[in-house]
């Protein structure tokens, strides 16, 4: 069969384009101008999945489920960030409902494990729960396919740990739906070690990211996680609402707390300015905690004073630091100064407290 003949291209025949967007934009019919606008809005915000929720999702829980189906569609990952009490497991079970034809993997703390039992009997989804700590011995579930739910996956968010390579390896080729209200515990590394257990970290190259690892690493952020990561604060009306009740101090508490921070004011603490300050607050968060707590602390510093009274005694002079170190487990045991290498020759430690310290503990130890 012989080829057709190609179109001749003369350059007498080419004509300018004043606008390469019109030779491919084809405009629609005519709309108001809040129509377009709401176009606008909603085209900036994430993409939602044209599927229906099922009738036991709540209408403020639909968002989530649309845009984390879209998102496992796209990346084969999705990590749902909604807020504690916003339901969570409901709307991940509605997801796998949606995508797994047969018993859905989920993966979840032992304390969880009732609650998600009874939340997937009442809507009918078939599930077969594992541990946490089970995923840490390597005993996860078998004869499973498709979709994998992880509970609380913060709990994932270190590569280092038993469970984390037990469960990103068996992982390979399957998508998970991620749950977690805090997907960042320490840094934002913990959000990259949870996403790469089923999204490739090059992921999001078209939206600019070119590594999710190097992204979160360096503590960066960028617009396109919104792609994968899905947050939705809007009231829910059946969560319940937060009470705060403040009861005013009683006066004995605040003459108390007024005695503790006079008597702490006294103490010099250090002759360096900002270690005495750091242990101040020690003392002041002490006193907050509990009035034993304060008392151990006060006891604790004057074993530190007699420690270093007695090596200066002895002809040392020892730091802070040195001192912890030869007298950490020792108590008020005696400690044989003489024996040890001749130390530094001046030291922050204030020994002119001393005196106010055994009088404070007196104070403290018999308040009559």
């Amino acid at each position: 069969m012989p080829w057709a003949p190609a179109p001749s291209i003369i350059a007498e025949a080419l004509v300018e384009v004043p606008d390469a967007l019109l030779t491919v934009l084809r405009p629609g019919p005519l709309a108001p101008p809040a129509h377009i606008a709401a176009y606008l809005a909603r085209s900036l915000g994430p993409v939602e999945s044209p599927v229906k929720a099922p009738s036991w999702l709540l209408t403020c829980q639909q968002p989530s489920f649309r845009r984390v189906l879209t998102a496992i569609g796209r990346y084969r990952g999705a990590l749902l960030a909604d807020p504690v009490g916003s339901g969570k497991t409901f709307i991940a079970l509605a997801v796998a409902a949606q995508l797994n034809q047969t018993t859905t993997a989920c993966l979840v703390p032992a304390s969880l494990l009732s609650q998600w039992h009874a939340a997937a009997a009442g809507v009918g989804v078939p599930v077969e729960l594992c541990s946490h700590e089970q995923v840490s011995r390597g005993r996860l579930p078998r004869g499973t396919r498709g979709l994998v739910i992880v509970d609380e996956s913060h709990h994932f968010r270190n590569p280092h740990t038993r469970r984390y390579r037990h469960l990103a390896p068996w992982l390979t080729g399957r998508s998970a739906l991620l749950l977690t209200a805090t997907p960042i515990v320490n840094r934002a590394a913990d959000l990259a070690a949870q996403l790469l257990l089923s999204i490739r970290d090059d992921a999001l190259l078209l939206e600019g990211v070119g590594s999710l690892r190097t992204l979160l690493k360096q503590g960066c952020s960028a617009p396109a996680l919104g792609e994968l990561v899905f947050e939705n604060d809007a009231p829910i009306d059946c969560r319940p609402q937060r009470v705060v009740r403040r009861q005013p101090a009683d006066p004995r508490e605040s003459m108390t707390a007024e005695a503790v921070l006079a008597m702490v004011g006294t103490l010099k603490l250090s002759r360096c300015q900002s270690t005495a300050e750091l242990i101040r607050g020690v003392f002041l968060r002490a006193a907050a905690s509990s009035p034993a707590a304060f008392q151990e602390s006060l006891r604790r510093y004057r074993r530190l004073l007699l420690h270093a009274r007695d090596a200066l005694r002895a002809g040392q002079t020892l730091d802070r630091r040195e001192l912890k170190h030869f007298t950490r487990e020792l108590d008020d045991q005696l400690v044989w100064w003489e024996l040890l290498p001749v130390g530094r020759a001046e030291s922050e430690i204030e020994l002119g407290d001393l005196e106010q310290l055994e009088m404070m503990i007196h104070q403290v130890e018999d308040p009559a």
